[in-house]
């Protein structure tokens, strides 16, 4: 293309925008109704019949298209972060490790199968509180029992075991029991029985049930044996 002093640069630029127009396959909006409009105002310009508010519609138009491309290209970055974060989120946050601390009578295995947490599982698949109730409803001797993740793949399971403090015996079973008489375990052997657990007397029992409350006929019995322990 060669020019000189004497060309007019609307004139060019309606050329390049007419030839825009015509090769524009109509698929978006922008170019489509856009260009057109943009082609309109030119030419209404080189025909003398111009005014200001067509260079302000003119600007208006350019500020449209840059706001439109800059959302494009923002949605496109948010969108590749939300992929990236996602395909990280289940494939790097995943379960290697299953620590276990503070048990004595129960071992890592067991615990760590009454979590119900597997290895290779995603971090965030599982809820803190409902395997901390899952681990105490299965294992009795579990007094208190604190899950928490350890990012990027490690789990830490952190026990308190119920103490043996109280036992009862009936139909030749030993039933030990903890300080709110919560049956722990039962056995037919009185070595099972640990040195210092008190003697359970009564003949009043309802329901005796390992991992659950002991139940007397009477429920002012339970009370009664409570206090004085205290």
């Amino acid at each position: 293309i060669v020019m000189d002093e004497d060309d007019c640069m609307v004139d060019i630029a309606k050329f390049f925008l007419e030839f825009t127009v015509d090769e524009s396959c109509g698929k978006c909006t922008p170019c489509r109704i856009g260009t057109k409009r943009l082609y309109e105002i030119l030419e209404k310009i080189t025909k003398g019949n111009g005014t200001l508010e067509d260079l302000d519609e003119m600007e208006k138009q350019q500020s449209k298209k840059r706001f439109r491309r800059n959302f494009f290209y923002a949605s496109l970055f948010l969108t590749v972060l939300l992929l990236f974060l996602g395909t990280a989120f289940f494939v790097f946050f995943r379960v290697k490790e299953i620590s276990v601390t503070g048990n004595s009578m129960y071992t890592d295995e067991e615990i760590i199968l009454a979590s119900g947490i597997e290895e290779k599982v995603n971090m965030f698949s599982f809820s803190e509180k409902s395997v901390e109730q899952s681990i105490k409803d299965l294992l009795p001797y579990v007094g208190s029992v604190t899950v928490k993740r350890d990012l990027p793949s490690g789990v830490v399971i952190e026990i308190e075991e119920e103490k043996t403090v109280m036992y009862t015996v009936l139909n030749g079973d030993y039933y030990l029991l903890s300080d709110e008489l919560t049956v722990l375990s039962v056995s037919n052997k009185i070595s099972s029985v640990p040195a210092g657990a008190i003697k359970l007397i009564t003949g009043s029992v309802n329901r005796c049930l390992v991992g659950q409350p002991l139940t007397f006929m009477d429920e002012r019995t339970r009370d009664s044996i409570l206090e004085i322990y205290s």
